[in-house]
């Protein structure tokens, strides 16, 4: 890997410093005067399919900030943390029952680089970001 050069290491660090701030300012401003955030989940939020937040973006935020937000469990909340690999590729599975959908899951295959080895002629066990970015 080449080196970096000191002035785009700090120019990097600046940008990532100037992001963090804004999320907390986000956050602050999504704090309610009974100190309570509110959030939706929206299951056809963009229009690719992606479930997406709407009020406070929590998906978006460090995980710093969201451990900060603690459900009232007296009203019986609780938060469910999960990251589920290729979540929307195994929904339209279940509901479609494609066949190549779910041998591809079943084989314990990654869909994008399925999709990318028939896109690029190259071979499943191919793919790679490296290579990807060699050829194209």
């Amino acid at each position: 890997m080449p080196a970096q050069s000191p002035l785009l290491m700090i120019f990097t660090e600046i940008l990532k410093t100037r992001k963090e701030i804004l999320q907390i300012q986000k956050f602050k401003n999504s704090i309610f005067a009974n100190r309570f955030v509110f959030f939706n989940y929206d299951l056809y939020g963009a229009v690719t399919g992606r479930i997406t937040t709407c009020n406070y973006p929590i998906q978006a935020s460090p995980s710093a900030l969201r451990k900060t937000i603690i459900p009232n469990a007296s009203l019986g909340n609780i938060f469910i943390v999960a990251d589920v690999s290729q979540e929307e590729v195994r929904i339209l599975t279940q509901i479609s029952k494609d066949e190549a959908l779910l041998k591809i899951l079943q084989n314990n295959l990654d869909f994008h680089t399925f999709t990318a080895s028939i896109l690029t002629g190259m071979e499943y066990d191919e793919q790679s970001e490296k290579k990807l970015c060699q050829r194209y």
